[in-house]
């Protein structure tokens, strides 16, 4: 059995800069753009390291898709 998914997201994957502050992101606006990227790099640098802590995977696990996938029913 062969399993397509897309598209990858993730509750931690920000793809465009936000508009207005966001948990620990600040907004990309006129005269806070520094403050944002230093907001942007913290965060980064959090998610790194929970990354390699192993407490916080970007993907499930082998089994787990092993599990969805044996689990449809065709009928």
């Amino acid at each position: 059995m062969r399993g397509l998914f897309r598209p990858v997201t993730h509750p931690y994957i920000v793809d465009v800069p936000v508009d207005n502050d966001f948990g620990p992101l600040i907004a990309w606006k006129e005269g806070q753009y520094d403050q944002a990227q230093e907001s942007d790099d913290i965060f980064n640098a959090r998610l790194e390291k929970m990354l390699h802590a192993g407490v916080m995977p970007l993907y499930p696990s082998l089994e787990f898709l092993d599990s969805m996938l044996a689990s449809i029913v065709i009928k």
